[in-house]
């Protein structure tokens, strides 16, 4: 199977003509889209080139039996989730905003091997790996039925993975190693963040209803994942560009020992600094690559279950909200790889910083910590095609304000963001800024509703937003 590189004329991971994201982008999709093994791709409004990566953000691609791992960043099953709280926003205090955020940085780990009330046995890193988040659920003493607002409910396969399977995966130091099982969901260091939200607009009663979430209501948006055993797997089958030096160095040498006792053909295939990988899907390293996916799904569900107990606590300590009262409005992934079948086809199909629609599913679309998010429901049909919705806007709003074209929000209302190492009460910086308008996000929304892949529900106003110091 050929590389992207000699087939692409090599623009994957350096661009030689344009240091515009958006540009440089598209000039990638097209070089994607050429490839022999790749049936279709989808690209959507926030489209652009993120420091690092090999393939654009906001990019669906569908192959034919080719696992692409290049197509995706090394976070797979990174994620969003939505909380309802059954209480009105304004009867929330700026200082008791703060408290919230404070309380959930000080659960966090200082470091990635520290222990926290939210840590894991290995007993549990194991039910992670082959169950997902039922398990978690569970042990955080969670409503069972919020598993049924998680993608895919959570689990990577309809039926848990062998010990074995999990086993072969997740190397015997990886399972043993506080590393993988210490830092678990509260961390919202690089673009991840914890936002508290007020229900600022409904678009779609009816829908909202169903998702039981009202006008003026008190939400709790996160952001964050896989978790640190995903990365570490995504980069033991992978070179990546993005990580530090002495990371990559690491990652290097773990993958030689790894791949080097399975034999030459792995050693060959996954060892080398490549910079594009496509491999055949029915290979024995295909096999291989599909099972470490498979496990890297799960634990990133698993992973933000902590989330969800970390939030759910902060609420109980500083508002006095029960556990009853909340809500899981919707949990997916935005950073998937993995075998799906479309309109009674079956391709393997990457989503880099977008989500899967479905019909009927919740989903979200951020803005940032001064423009509001919005609260999405999947079309009729929109699962019948190739498709997907931006994880955020990111990338429109900063080129919006780099223009100008970005406004006040005209109520004048103001929103704080707090930046803070995480596991302490360190705090680095405090910011009121002023609510900027929705233009931005709408236009977005009202795209992807064209496109036939996510129709508005409400949207959300940001508060009060956390975020680590990195």
């Amino acid at each position: 199977m050929p590389s992207a590189r000699a087939t692409a004329g090599g623009l994957l991971l350096k661009i030689l003509d344009t240091a515009d994201p958006r540009l440089a982008a598209e000039q990638i999709a097209d070089d994607i889209a050429a490839l022999e093994y790749v049936v279709e791709s989808v690209r959507l409004p926030d489209l652009h080139l993120k420091d690092g990566m090999e393939a654009p953000s906001s990019l669906v691609v569908a192959t034919r039996n080719a696992i692409v791992p290049h197509l995706v960043s090394e976070s797979i099953n990174d994620g969003m989730g939505l909380i309802s709280t059954g209480f009105d926003a304004d009867d929330v205090s700026p200082e008791q905003l703060e408290a919230i955020l404070r309380f959930v940085n000080r659960a966090g780990a200082t470091s990635k091997a520290a222990s926290t009330s939210y840590s894991w046995t290995r007993e549990l890193l194991e039910a992670a790996c082959r169950v997902g988040a039922e398990p978690l659920l569970e042990h955080y003493g969670l409503d069972p039925k919020f598993l049924n607002s998680i993608e895919d409910r959570g689990r990577a396969t309809d039926e848990p993975l062998s010990y074995s399977e999990f086993a072969s995966a997740v190397p015997r130091l990886l399972r043993n190693t506080r590393l993988t099982r210490g830092e678990i969901g509260l961390n919202f260091g690089g673009n991840h963040f914890l936002e508290i939200q007020r229900v600022d607009r409904i678009v779609d009663e009816s829908e909202a209803e169903r998702m039981r979430v009202r006008p003026g209501e008190l939400v709790v948006m996160y952001h964050l994942g896989p978790g640190p055993l995903g990365s570490i797997l995504s980069n033991l089958y992978a070179y990546r560009s993005k990580p530090q030096l002495h990371r990559k160095v690491g990652y290097a040498l773990f993958r030689n020992l790894l791949h080097v006792a399975k034999g030459l053909h792995f050693h060959r295939t996954f060892a080398r600094l490549n910079d594009w990988l496509a491999i055949d899907a029915d290979s024995d390293q295909g096999r291989a690559l599909s099972s470490v996916l498979r496990v890297i799904k799960n634990y990133g569900f698993a992973y933000r279950m902590a989330t969800i107990a970390g939030i759910a606590d902060a609420l109980q300590d500083t508002l006095g909200i029960g556990q009853s009262s909340l809500g899981l409005v919707v949990d997916m992934s935005h950073n998937m790889l993995q075998p799906e079948t479309i309109a009674g086809d079956d391709y393997w199909v990457s989503r880099h910083n977008c989500c899967r629609p479905v019909t009927g599913m919740p989903g979200i679309v951020a803005g940032n910590h001064q423009v509001a998010s919005c609260l999405t429901v999947g079309p009729q049909g929109c699962d019948d095609k190739l498709g997907g919705y931006d994880h955020g806007v990111g990338f429109l709003i900063e080129r919006a304000q780099q223009t100008g074209s970005i406004d006040p929000d005209p109520r004048g209302l103001d929103v704080r963001r707090l930046r803070m190492t995480r596991g302490t009460d360190e705090l680095h910086q405090r910011e009121v800024l002023p609510l900027l308008s929705s233009g931005v996000i709408e236009q977005a929304v009202a795209s992807l509703e064209g496109m036939g892949f996510a129709r508005p529900v409400a949207y959300l106003r940001p508060l009060a937003t956390l975020k680590h110091k990195t």
